[in-house]
């Protein structure tokens, strides 16, 4: 007898009670109560009168009768007992024969067991129908016939009424037996349950009515392409996949091969052997044929195909390659290339080809390179060789006049007698190389440069050179205080931009104007509370700090706890995240005074809210990076309304 698994994902507490009428009290213990795996495999007996019994057989229950509800079709049995792997039910006395459905604990799993009623009506089979166990499916058009087949399906034609969903009145019942009614769907009819009345007594119909659009035939994508090519038919009235084995498509007198069917889209393979031409596309349903006035047209397969990077048959990673041939598509946007194993996309056409980056991920070495088109696979050339190349990954995007400046990667050392680097258009001599990294001294510059191009080259026809951009800053031997390089608006006197700091960013949650103007004519960073709209703000500034060890002191002007005793939230946090697209943590005075809930990103941290200290005050944080870093500064507020704080300087000092 075959076996159907049905799984319901369902979150369950940790421990599950013994049915109400067992007379132990037993606890089923859960190894994974979270998320357990409820599999009804059989109802045992498959048949019986009304007032029997039967059990539904399966594996994780849980054991509490009021778990579960059990139905023969639309009759809700009567749940006796219950264990892990059984549930005892009652035959109800309005039921007929049908389909075994279980809602346990409100989710409803379906089955393909069939209780048989015995003296009742019984519908056991339909036609047509398409796909297998739980998931068949009635699919058919309004003025089609559909057949019930079963048995005592009344004494006459006139004991049977049937009504298809939302139909305004009985259908037409063009053949009846006892045990076979067809009949004929409405035009009114929609998809849905179907109602069967013997006399007075409904009948269990196991399967719902699915209808589908008439046949249309709307596009065809690609218009044009290569034997064997997939191609879309897109239109309405296809059905789904369990009508994929009643579905053909033909182009002219050939049949393609269905792949794949939804209600608007029909996959197909086109022939393989189709020469060059145009043809006539045919669709069969299994409701349906229509011929179509769209065309596929046929194009010759592509010849003398060749790819050339550094030469002809070769290239390295990163390099770009460039394929030519006869009979390419006009299109490039659906061509694939697998180069060492790798598909990518094409980049750029050409007159007669196109071209195509090799991945840094592929595979070196010999091997096939192939194009990819609709379905297609093409040889371009069956001994292309990848060769391997430098590829950069990382470089120190902020550094120190006179300092390491470190590029790191894969196969570096690769073609290293032809490189040549520059920094700033300067070239670079004896740089250090190894596999996995570069490093050079960076030249002298006696102030801040926010921009400098870093250029790799391996000689002409190599690989494309590699370029980037980085910061540098002057030496700071003597002269510790980087500010000026890392942060815009630093104070002691902060400009103003519209009543907020000049190059300072808020988050959403940030409350009022970044910046105040105290009756001395002083300018500070301003962060106030007001009300809940405040809670976990920021104010800060996307920048870079080169690898090294660093101590950033704050200047706190004013506090409203400097004071008085403001209560309530009232932390402000200075912190340092790694990377820009990082959002300051929520703030949280758990334990200790105001800090970030979450330091997985947090670079550097220090609470700068005053307390009853006197203000001004200073503030001060050490720490290190051992690589340069892409960092968010600035402030997390945490504050109720009437609270505030005003910083009148930030110094950021790199010690080593």
């Amino acid at each position: 007898m075959k076996i159907y698994s049905l799984i319901s994902v369902i979150a369950l507490s940790s421990v599950f009670y013994s049915c109400e009428s067992e007379i132990d009290d037993k606890i089923v213990n859960l190894e994974n109560p979270a998320s357990v795996s409820v599999s009804v495999t059989g109802i045992d007996p498959e048949y019986g009168w009304r007032g029997d019994q039967f059990n539904v057989v399966g594996e994780n229950f849980g054991g509490a009768t009021s778990f579960f509800k059990v139905y023969i079709g639309k009759n809700e049995t009567e749940v006796l007992s219950c264990s892990d792997k059984q549930v005892k039910v009652v035959v109800p006395e309005d039921a007929t024969s049908g389909k075994v459905y279980v809602e346990f604990m409100g989710d409803t799993i379906s089955s393909s067991f069939f209780y048989k009623v015995m003296g009742q009506p019984s519908v056991e089979a339909m036609f047509p129908l398409f796909g297998e166990d739980e998931d068949t499916k009635c699919w058919t058009m309004p003025g089609n016939e559909i057949t019930l087949m079963g048995e005592m399906l009344g004494g006459t034609k006139d004991d049977v009424s049937l009504r298809f969903n939302k139909s305004a009145t009985d259908a037409e019942i063009t053949s009846w037996s006892e045990n076979e009614i067809k009949v004929k769907v409405p035009a009114d009819a929609q998809s849905g349950a179907i109602t069967l009345k013997i006399g007075s007594q409904e009948v269990n119909v196991p399967y719902e009515l699915l209808l589908v659009n008439p046949l249309t035939i709307e596009s065809v994508t690609p218009e044009e392409g290569y034997a064997g090519c997939e191609v879309q038919i897109i239109g309405k009235g296809f059905g789904d996949a369990s009508t994929l084995e009643g579905t053909k498509v033909w182009f002219g007198e050939k049949a393609g091969t269905v792949k794949d069917v939804k209600d608007e889209t029909i996959t197909v393979l086109a022939p393989q052997n189709l020469s060059e031409g145009e043809y006539a596309i045919k669709v069969l349903t299994p409701f349906e044929e229509k011929t179509s006035e769209l065309k596929y047209t046929v194009n010759p397969d592509p010849t003398e195909l060749t790819a050339k990077g550094v030469e002809e048959g070769s290239g390295y990673l990163g390099n770009i390659i460039t394929v030519t041939g006869n009979n390419l598509p006009e299109s490039v946007e659906d061509i694939i290339v697998n180069v060492g194993g790798i598909d990518t996309e094409v980049i750029e056409k050409t007159e007669n080809g196109f071209k195509v980056r090799i991945p840094a991920e592929a595979t070196t070495g010999k091997g096939n390179l192939l194009f990819k088109y609709a379905g297609r696979k093409f040889t371009i050339d069956t001994g292309f060789e990848v060769k391997a190349a430098p590829i950069v990954n990382k470089y120190d995007v902020i550094t120190v006049s006179g300092e390491t400046f470190t590029i790191g990667g894969t196969n570096l050392d690769e073609l290293k007698e032809n490189l040549i680097i520059k920094f700033n258009g300067t070239a670079i001599g004896s740089p250090n190389i190894n596999e996995s990294e570069i490093t050079f001294t960076v030249p002298t510059t006696d102030e801040y440069q926010e921009s400098v191009e870093v250029e790799l080259s391996y000689g002409e026809n190599l690989i494309e050179p590699k370029k980037f951009n980085v910061a540098v800053i002057p030496a700071t031997s003597g002269n510790n205080d980087i500010t000026s390089c890392v942060l815009k608006n630093a104070g002691p006197t902060f400009e103003n931009e519209g009543g907020n700091a000049r190059y300072w960013e808020k988050n959403s949650k940030f409350y009022g104007n970044s910046l105040i103007t105290v009756e001395n004519g002083s300018t500070y960073l301003s962060m106030i509370g007001n009300g809940s709209n405040n809670y976990d703000g920021a104010l800060y500034q996307n920048t870079m700090l080169p690898k090294g060890d660093y101590t950033v002191t704050i200047t706190v002007a004013g506090d409203d706890n400097a004071v008085v005793d403001a209560g309530g939230r009232d932390g402000v946090v200075f912190g340092i995240m790694d990377g820009h697209d990082i959002e300051f943590p929520a703030l949280t005075d758990q334990g200790s005074p105001w800090y970030f809930s979450d330091k997985t990103n947090v670079l550097a941290e220090m609470n700068i809210t005053e307390g009853n200290n006197s203000v001004p005050n200073e503030h001060a944080v050490t720490f290190s990076l051992i690589e340069a870093k892409e960092v968010k500064i600035g402030f997390a507020t945490m504050l109720n309304p009437n609270n505030y704080l005003y910083i009148s300087q930030i110094k950021i000092e790199r010690t080593n």
